[in-house]
């Protein structure tokens, strides 16, 4: 215990100068991977980089197809890729601008405010551990900036406190704008946020500052202008798939109708795979066990 203890006080002496040398270094080592051409490279990557060629053409209003038939994703992936390539078409080099250097700009920067408000040990530790998955750096991939808009999230939304109410508008609509873009880039993750973030909202406005105000009709009007501010940073991100449905029929919003249609009343999934009765499923449980046990089922 006596050496565990002497380590650990070592680490906390030096954390920040050890965090400051290994992220110089993994930095480094990145860049060099990524220009010797050392990532992956799929399907998904290369058909992304064709539409964000094609996006300098001709601007689009959706993105890549999500994983229900007739969903697409936010054009904002393409945007951005776009954007990397007017400086060049070489996917190393979109690569570094739209994932690497972003990357090691925000979170260690988070990470460091994140400090202020737990052990520098057990930040650092955390920051160690997310930067070693070099997927989230090294790919081309739009799901890989779910996970660091997420971090800017919680930073803007616990680190700042309620203050002018001007500014508190204006946060609040940033708010919403982040938690509702993670949708753009991993859907299912994204609407949990969403989610989560109203229900915050509500939360701490009603329980936790529900001595802030003199009286109800005060806290009513007051209350009603912040939602809105949330709901209009949130329904933002949605005016390019609004114009896409208006000028294409709403195409996506039948191709949504019909997916929780078939999974409702026939019990199939988005890829036309049929579900298992409650009776089969009772079934399959029971063959687990039994096998489990040691028991042969024919």
């Amino acid at each position: 215990m006596k050496v565990i203890d002497k380590i650990y006080n070592f680490l906390s002496r030096k954390i920040t100068l050890l965090t400051l040398l290994s992220l110089i270094a993994i930095i480094v080592l990145s860049v060099i991977k990524i220009l010797l051409g050392d990532f992956p490279f799929w399907h998904d990557p290369g058909r992304d980089l064709l539409l964000g060629l094609d996006n300098l053409k001709k601007p689009t209003l959706i993105g890549p197809p999500s994983g229900i038939p007739g969903i697409f994703y936010g054009p904002y992936w393409v945007w951005i890729i776009s954007f990397a390539q007017l400086i060049s078409w070489d996917p190393r080099i979109v690569l570094l601008i739209i994932s690497t250097l972003p990357f090691f700009l925000i979170v260690p920067f988070l990470f460091f405010k994140f400090s202020k408000f737990f052990p520098k040990t057990i930040v650092f530790i955390m920051l160690f551990l997310l930067i070693f998955n070099f997927s989230y750096y090294t790919q081309i991939w739009s799901p890989n900036l779910a996970p660091m808009l997420y971090l800017l999230l919680v930073y803007i939304t616990v680190y700042k406190s309620f203050g002018n109410k001007t500014k508190d508008y204006l946060r609040l609509f940033l708010i919403g704008f982040i938690s509702a873009q993670i949708i753009n880039f991993h859907v299912s993750y994204g609407i949990g946020i969403l989610i989560s973030i109203f229900v915050y909202f509500i939360y701490i406005y009603f329980f936790e500052h529900k001595n802030h105000f003199e009286n109800e009709r005060k806290k009513g009007t007051d209350f009603i202008y912040k939602f809105l501010s949330l709901s209009a940073g949130s329904a933002l991100n949605f005016v390019p798939y609004l114009a896409f449905e208006v000028r294409h029929g709403f195409m996506q919003i039948k191709s949504l109708v019909y997916t929780f249609q078939k999974a409702l009343f026939f019990n199939s999934s988005v890829v036309s795979q049929q579900g298992l009765t409650a009776s089969a499923i009772v079934g399959k449980s029971i063959e687990k066990i039994g096998i489990s046990l040691g028991f042969e089922f024919f």
